[in-house]
């Protein structure tokens, strides 16, 4: 079975999404929110989106302060 997190709010904290896992309408306040599985809707208002390979955002929102990194897949 695969894990998902809902609603979670991180505030300068860091949240790792293994592959197969999911997180669904976090709020990044600070931090870092690291994908290999999949993050759906997040929204970024500070701190880093790091999407790895493999890994997936829906509807992402990065608001003033925020930053969406996409890492190189094959």
């Amino acid at each position: 079975m695969n894990g998902t997190a809902e609603y979670s709010i991180l505030n300068d904290g860091y949240q790792i999404v293994q592959m197969g896992g999911a997180a669904n309408q976090t709020t990044l306040n600070n931090g870092v929110l690291q994908v290999y599985g999949a993050a759906n809707e997040p929204t970024i208002k500070g701190g880093r989106l790091i999407i790895e390979k493999d890994g997936i955002t829906v509807f992402a929102a990065i608001e003033k302060g925020g930053l969406l990194e996409v890492k190189e897949g094959d």
